[in-house]
């Protein structure tokens, strides 16, 4: 007994290393940009870490991977870290307890639409705070980028991870059931539910792409 929780322990440390290892790998698959700003697909993956193993192993996974990218691919220092890491435990953190309480995809659902929320309110509000130093402006110039600029950038950046962590969330889940990683085996929601999120899951990814390319003239950059 004692030997096989050991092997159930071993197993869980190295997928997590994995969600690590693909949480880094997802800054460079593809890269949204908007002026000093950008972000990618990295919390849906690091979510699914949360869904599976708890909000506490997300938010590592989240604060190692970006302790990684500031010390490998990151030109904006100690700004761009501490925004990197604001915006991901917030967004894992969140989507991770609500599962916790709920593990099934309305609260994966739920979870998102909190997570996309709550990330959008700390991000606005740091930009407030630490941007003007970081371009050395006044804070009356980055005030006046938060309802043309911040806000709808933070928002689709929650609204794209949402969706894509949304059509990833289920076979993730089952692959590593199948691996005997989870400690408990996922909860099998019913296959039109399913559909139905996932149909409107990507559509409302691909919508959101085309609102970040042609309303806010941002930029998607592929293998960077």
């Amino acid at each position: 007994m004692g030997n096989t929780k050991n092997q159930m322990k071993i197993k869980q440390m190295v997928v997590i290393a994995l969600f690590v290892a693909l949480t880094y790998l997802a800054n460079f698959l593809c890269n949204f940009k908007l002026g000093f700003l950008s972000f990618e697909a990295k919390d849906a993956v690091t979510t699914v870490c949360a869904f599976a193993f708890g909000p506490v192993s997300g938010i590592i996974v989240a604060f190692l991977s970006a302790v990684i990218e500031s010390l490998t691919a990151s030109s904006t220092g100690i700004y761009g870290f501490i925004m990197n890491v604001a915006g991901s435990v917030t967004y894992v953190g969140i989507a991770g307890v609500i599962y916790k309480f709920k593990k099934n995809i309305s609260g994966a659902v739920i979870g998102c639409i909190l997570a996309t929320l709550l990330m959008t309110s700390v991000m606005v509000g740091l930009n407030l705070l630490l941007t003007p130093f970081y371009m050395k402006v006044d804070t009356k110039v980055v005030i006046d980028l938060v309802l043309p600029m911040l806000l709808p950038f933070n928002l689709v950046k929650g609204i794209f991870n949402s969706t894509v962590l949304l059509i990833i969330r289920y076979p993730l889940l089952k692959a590593m059931q199948y691996s005997d990683t989870l400690n408990e085996p996922v909860v099998k929601d019913s296959d039109k539910i399913r559909n139905i999120v996932l149909a409107f899951s990507t559509a409302l990814t691909i919508f959101t792409v085309m609102y970040f390319v042609v309303v806010l003239e941002g930029r998607v950059e592929l293998f960077k």
